[in-house]
């Protein structure tokens, strides 16, 4: 019983609390994905970045609209 305490106390002395990361984490992790990004696109021969690939939302449009489509046959299916 002894060693159930002492483990518990040492887990709760080494147990970091959960926090948010600053806003220099941040820029540095999405200047480390905009880097990889570039850097993909170049080995490919294609330069198409997420900012580039938000210009063209037809793709994007007709995704939501044929799920929109699909939820409704669903609830149609659903209630008979």
């Amino acid at each position: 019983m002894d060693l159930v305490i002492i483990t518990i106390f040492l887990n709760f002395i080494s147990w970091k609390q959960p926090r948010c990361p600053s806003a220099d984490e941040w820029i540095r992790k999405l200047w480390y994905i905009y880097t990889m990004e570039y850097y993909s696109a170049i080995k490919k021969n294609t330069f198409e970045s997420v900012l580039m690939r938000w210009m063209k939302p037809e793709p994007i449009i007709q995704s939501e609209v044929s799920q929109k489509g699909r939820l409704f046959s669903i609830q149609n299916f659903i209630s008979g």
